[in-house]
């Protein structure tokens, strides 16, 4: 994904805290800075962001992946990856979901998770 420098645009937000294990955060060009994710199960799950409307079939590749590792509910697991001055292009859209594998989207469904997208 391009990378486009920072300015002054005004930051938006995304939370999902364990409703939806996959949502369109934002349609249309976006820009993201920071993404989060929390996982309170036993399994480690990959938090993807991918650039689409829609839920994106399987095996699609996301732009971003990252683990979030085994945690329990009272104590989720956190993970973030947050990108320096920079903030990276969506021309498309945002959509996060969870996935069972990192490279390629398998749909996953973990019970106890949470989800936040800072973007402009």
């Amino acid at each position: 994904m391009p990378r486009i420098p920072n300015s002054s645009m005004v930051l938006l937000g995304y939370e999902s805290l364990g409703v939806a294990a996959k949502a369109q955060v934002a349609t249309g060009e976006r820009y993201v800075k920071r993404v989060l994710g929390g996982n309170g199960t036993s399994t480690l799950y990959y938090l993807q962001v991918h650039n689409t409307v829609g839920e994106p079939a399987g095996g699609a590749v996301p732009a971003i992946s990252f683990p979030v590792g085994i945690g329990v509910a009272q104590s989720p697991t956190e993970n973030e990856r947050a990108f320096g001055p920079d903030l990276i292009a969506f021309p498309v859209g945002i959509y996060v979901a969870w996935s069972s594998t990192m490279a390629t989207y398998t749909a996953a469904t973990p019970t106890v998770q949470f989800v936040e997208v800072d973007y402009v």
